[in-house]
């Protein structure tokens, strides 16, 4: 399932300014990347490895706790589904008993 999003944590912004320029452009593309994609840039510098790496298992955490959502909310959906799509026989209108017969007259005279 393809994500929309995902959580950046304060550490990994922290652990980036710890790098040059040119590095930190690359850590949040690994990280972004990572996270989205679970694809692992190839050739990264040492130091944005060892960033990643250390988000690695956060994401990976997180990414499992968004697929057993959806899993389970696709599998309420589809018991939803099952339950709605049943037809169900309406009672026909009955005639109004004989002992209610009036009602609708005193319930005017109550309103007045």
């Amino acid at each position: 399932m393809k994500k929309k999003g995902f959580v950046f944590y304060a550490s990994y912004y922290e652990a980036i300014q710890t790098l040059s320029v040119k590095n930190k452009l690359l850590a949040y593309e690994a990280i972004t990347r990572y996270a989205l994609y679970q694809d692992v840039m190839p050739n990264l510098p040492s130091r944005v490895l060892a960033i990643l790496m250390v988000a690695m298992p956060t994401i990976d955490s997180n990414f499992e706790k968004y697929n057993k959502k959806v899993a389970k909310t696709q599998k309420g959906m589809s018991e939803f589904d099952e339950i709605t799509n049943k037809k169900v026989d309406l009672p026909l209108k009955e005639e109004v008993p004989s002992s209610m017969q009036g009602y609708d007259e005193l319930r005017e005279d109550d309103d007045n």
